[in-house]
């Protein structure tokens, strides 16, 4: 997805979530209704000067409004199959994992998740707190 596309994704994604139209964005930027119009429809992007008052105005950082950022539906559909998976056998090259190995994949992967998206569901970092705690 190109910077324009991206930038009319997220934008539109806060303007819903803080209930915010497009007159409002015209009122915080001060840009004409169609530039903000081409913004929406990922024809045009804006000005950084522009970007930073819209990312004051939502408390976020511009990069918030710029970067592609995986949707929460997505990763908590993850973390749900993932730790469906993790209570199952798990097998490598026909040796089957025991507990304490399991308790490893999880923590591994709680990791993995806790720095790749800066978070991760409240039930896995329970489970990886207390499987540190038997590890050690």
């Amino acid at each position: 997805m190109d910077n324009k596309k991206i930038f009319a994704k997220n934008l539109e994604m806060y303007m819903k979530k803080f209930d915010v139209d497009r007159y409002k964005i015209v009122e915080i930027t001060g840009a004409k209704y169609t530039t903000v119009a081409n913004w929406l429809q990922g024809a045009n992007y804006p000005r950084v000067d522009k970007i930073q008052l819209l990312a004051d105005y939502f408390g976020v950082k511009k990069s918030a409004l710029t970067e592609e950022h995986i949707q929460p539906a997505a990763l908590l559909r993850d973390i749900i199959d993932f730790e469906e998976t993790i209570n199952k056998p798990i097998q490598y090259k026909g040796i089957e994992f025991d507990d304490q190995d399991r308790i490893s994949v999880l923590v591994y992967v709680a990791t993995l998740f806790q720095t790749k998206y800066g978070l991760i569901s409240s039930k896995i970092v329970k489970r990886s707190e207390k499987a540190r705690n038997t590890q050690k």
